[in-house]
């Protein structure tokens, strides 16, 4: 039961919690911690880490009819819940699919850019023989701009 205070508290032992609930030898004692709150942090000296109380839940006292509330769940303190982490998991796969269409997307463009720069030339070409037109195997997109151009009045 919690004591009334009137003035300041004095602890009188260096390195101890004010509450004793906020500490506990292992996790497994847990279960011990009497009178929980829903957020109430705890330390686990044998992790070295501080938990939250997710949840309680009501027990009866073995051998009354007593009931009392238990914690029934925790979790690393500035952690994340399971739910919490199964939607970050699922964010994380969103990700990854946008990255792939967005790969799939600009490898669709630069297809598609490549067929129309070859429209381009071919049109611009017209029906005059390719091989007078170009004297080198491979033509970059680049050299459209430089693509010679073709005077279809005076054509032989």
């Amino acid at each position: 039961m919690g004591k009334i205070v009137s003035d300041s508290l004095m602890p009188s032992k260096a390195n101890a919690p004010l509450d004793s609930r906020t500490e506990i030898d292992t996790l497994a004692d847990y279960k011990k911690i009497e009178n929980p709150h829903e957020s109430l942090i705890f330390f686990c000296r044998d992790t070295k880490k501080r938990y939250e109380v997710a949840s309680l839940v009501e027990e009866t006292i073995e051998g009354t009819n007593i009931k009392r509330k238990v914690i029934g769940s925790y979790k690393q303190f500035g952690g994340l819940s399971d739910a919490q982490k199964q939607d970050l998991e699922n964010t994380k796969n969103k990700v990854v699919t946008l990255e792939q269409k967005d790969k799939a997307i600009e490898e669709e463009i630069g297809n598609i850019n490549t067929t129309l720069n070859e429209a381009v030339i071919f049109e611009e070409v017209g029906d005059a023989d390719l091989d007078d037109v170009f004297d080198q195997e491979d033509v970059e997109t680049s050299d459209v701009e430089d693509a010679p151009r073709v005077d279809f009045d005076n054509l032989q």
